[in-house]
């Protein structure tokens, strides 16, 4: 498996924005001994169902979910509505489809695969930007065959003539969220 499907918001639209992580794996840190296994390629989808249905609950959050759902809303402490229109609006998914073993690292055959089917992926969804979640990812996507606008961005010709740009950011569970709210502004339209 190589990409993941990504939650695609019921606003998503072609020339959108999507925030690409890198990979997920079996959770065992939601502290109630309880082990959230992804399914698969609808991973993406359920887990921001998750978020948004989680966010004010007592139960532990990912620091990479919460930066960025921070950062979508423009808000320290956004609201069960806030966020859901700010996810109604963008796509995410993970460059690696599949889950990563108990190390939480994709192996280099998961890089490698997910290289190799960017371009068509891009194709699908259309995005006219998107917020790579990360140097390791960003330093695995295939190469451009268009002059890069700085060393953090990125523009890759789709198919019938538009661009998807991507801008590489930290990753958001290492960040301040106002930098990955910049790095969002950066990207372009949330919708």
């Amino acid at each position: 498996m190589s990409i993941s499907k990504p939650h695609l918001g019921k606003g998503y639209k072609p020339g959108g924005l999507m925030i690409l992580g890198e990979s997920h794996y079996p959770y065992d840190e939601y502290g109630d001994g309880s082990v959230y296994k992804p399914k698969g390629e609808t991973h993406c989808v359920q887990h921001i169902r998750w978020l948004i249905s989680k966010y004010h609950s007592d139960e532990w959050i990912p620091p990479f979910d919460v930066c960025l759902s921070k950062a979508l809303t423009g808000s320290e402490k956004p609201t069960c509505d806030q966020l859901r229109v700010a996810w109604r609006n963008v796509g995410f998914a993970n460059y690696i489809g599949g889950s990563t073993d108990d190390s939480k690292r994709p192996k280099s055959q998961q890089f490698k695969a997910s290289k190799a089917m960017f371009r068509g992926w891009l194709n699908e969804y259309k995005p006219g930007h998107v917020l790579v979640c990360g140097k390791t990812t960003w330093n695995n996507l295939p190469d451009v065959d268009e002059a890069s606008e700085g060393e953090d961005v990125n523009a890759y010709r789709l198919n019938d003539g538009s661009y998807a740009i991507c801008v590489a950011i930290r990753h958001p569970s290492r960040w301040h969220w106002t930098k990955v709210r910049d790095g969002i502004c950066d990207s372009g339209p949330t919708g």
